[in-house]
């Protein structure tokens, strides 16, 4: 019998960069002098740490995040890669993405990550208003952006292009005229993000407050209708893409896949007898640096999810992306069927609003359900499934 291989996403977090952006979240550092050395050594730990779990896996994607991960030697990104091939399986089709900003562009270093076995460049414009680009801390211009954009898409298999919007005093007719700019000169696929205000941001501590909640639902839905009308697949709430060219990593996410996560602040999700275990890196990255040095691994906690909160996670992924939840992935990720643990007089209730579309084979979000699935997944989910084993 022909030995089955389970599907595995490998995350690399590289948590350095040049400057902090003030609406940035992200376990993201400024370090003048980087021991490069040492931190190859302590990444290709970590790789093989958790390769010893996931022996039986087929490696599908790598992704490399950050932070900035473009401020990485190729050399060490070719060597993880290298690393990655020797120890696991992996797909004939693997796509290995590096997320990038245009500070600094240099075609030659795109160049040579391509060389490393980079086939997915992910570029950090965020916007091409020299404007919104000064108010949003970014370091590159408007010129900037459009060179980087134009040699990613000549360098790189696949080239993805992020976005932000909805933010403050931002008009309809200014991000149309932004969005078909970025369209018309994209590759196949946008991330076209609204602007958050997270806790502990500096756009947090200044009050900066985003787009109204009504201007941020117009802002959307133009978005929707502005990408679809150009060919653009929306496949997910902030994700548009072209025929063939959707993040296969993103989706393990959103589909509530197995992947691992490597470096400081990373989280993985990974099946253990049929238990989900949330794995943790420590947040720190000279703490992270020295516990993978003494233990081989930078691991803060890894525990297992209980039935309810893993249901509940896969509800806010699934329903994120446009062909929702699937009924027998969910089963095989949870030993229980979908409409189990569902509430059944509140999913009607969904229904006969619109939120919420079912089939046979899934359940999905409409266009009007994705704008609450936060609501949706706390209504819908069953209180009994808190007594589910």
């Amino acid at each position: 019998m022909k030995k089955s291989y389970n599907s595995l996403a490998v995350y690399i977090h590289w948590p350095f960069c040049e400057s902090i952006c003030p609406y940035c979240d992200f376990n993201s550092h400024i370090e003048k002098k980087i021991n490069q050395l040492r931190w190859e050594r302590a990444l290709l730990k970590e790789v093989q740490y958790f390769y010893e779990k996931t022996k039986t896996h087929t490696v599908k994607t790598i992704f490399f995040g950050g932070g900035t991960p473009s401020l990485m030697p190729p050399i060490l990104v070719n060597n993880i890669i290298d690393a990655i091939k020797k120890l696991w399986r992996t797909s004939k089709k693997l796509e290995i993405t590096l997320e990038a900003n245009p500070l600094g562009f240099d075609i030659s270093r795109f160049e040579e990550f391509r060389g490393a076995g980079i086939n997915r460049l992910s570029l950090g414009i965020q916007s091409l208003n020299d404007k919104s680009l000064m108010f949003l801390g970014r370091q590159h211009t408007r010129r900037d952006a459009l060179i980087a954009i134009n040699a990613g898409k000549k360098i790189f298999n696949q080239c993805s292009i992020d976005m932000i919007y909805a933010l403050p005093n931002q008009t309809k007719d200014s991000w149309k005229k932004e969005l078909d700019e970025i369209i018309s000169i994209s590759g196949n696929h946008l991330s076209l993000y609204q602007l958050t205000i997270e806790p502990g941001t500096v756009f947090f501590k200044s009050r900066i407050n985003p787009a109204t909640e009504h201007t941020a639902i117009q802002l959307y839905r133009q978005t929707r209708k502005t990408a679809i009308t150009s060919g653009f697949l929306h496949y997910e709430v902030s994700s548009y893409a072209r025929s063939g060219h959707k993040s296969k990593h993103n989706l393990t996410y959103w589909r509530g896949g197995e992947y691992i996560g490597i470096g400081p602040g990373a989280h993985g999700r990974l099946l253990e007898r049929k238990t989900t275990i949330a794995t943790h890196q420590i947040h720190s990255p000279d703490n992270w640096l020295q516990a993978v040095e003494k233990r081989g691994v930078g691991l803060a906690k890894a525990r297992p999810l209980g039935a309810k909160e893993r249901i509940e996670e896969l509800f806010l992924l699934g329903l994120r992306i446009t062909e929702g939840i699937n009924r027998a992935r969910f089963k095989q990720q949870t030993g229980h069927a979908l409409d189990r643990v569902i509430d059944q007089k509140i999913l009607n209730e969904l229904i006969n609003s619109r939120y919420l579309e079912v089939n046979k084979t899934s359940i999905r979000a409409t266009e009007k359900g994705r704008l609450c699935i936060n609501a949706i997944t706390a209504s819908i989910v069953s209180k009994k499934t808190a007594l589910i084993n």
